[in-house]
């Protein structure tokens, strides 16, 4: 008897956290015989985010230090580029440990920049522009 009762919490665990990630994982965590099992493939899927989410923060970072103006690249489009990478920096709230600059750092530089380039009409950021200065 005490082996039912084992095997019902562990599928109602196993149910809970199939209820609680995305629904691309449902299938793959399903078929996982126990609720252990279920939840160290989330933990190997969040390692491999975490390496993805790490690499891409990196390759922004290098493209945010590198960042030149093209031969015959209007201001308008380079400021349009600038402003990307800023706000995917300052989107992924990166950890010091993975760059030299805090998010808040990129944060205050989309409306800065926008500022710079743009007038205020123009500015896709108009709002935080106007909020920051």
């Amino acid at each position: 008897m005490p082996d039912d009762v084992e095997y019902d919490n562990d599928r109602s665990a196993l149910d809970a956290i199939c209820s609680a990630v995305p629904e691309e994982m449902v299938p793959a965590l399903a078929e996982k015989d126990t609720a252990k099992e279920a939840w160290e493939a989330i933990r190997t899927f969040h390692i491999g985010d975490n390496r993805v989410w790490k690499a891409t923060a990196q390759n922004l970072h290098a493209e945010y230090e590198a960042i030149k103006l093209k031969d015959r690249e209007l201001i308008e489009d380079f400021a349009l580029r600038l402003t990307g990478i800023v706000q995917q920096l300052a989107s992924r709230e990166i950890p010091s440990q993975t760059t030299r600059s805090s998010p808040s750092t990129f944060a205050l530089l989309v409306p800065g920049t926008c500022n710079l380039l743009f007038p205020l009409r123009h500015c896709s950021t108009s709002r935080s522009c106007r909020s920051r200065t």
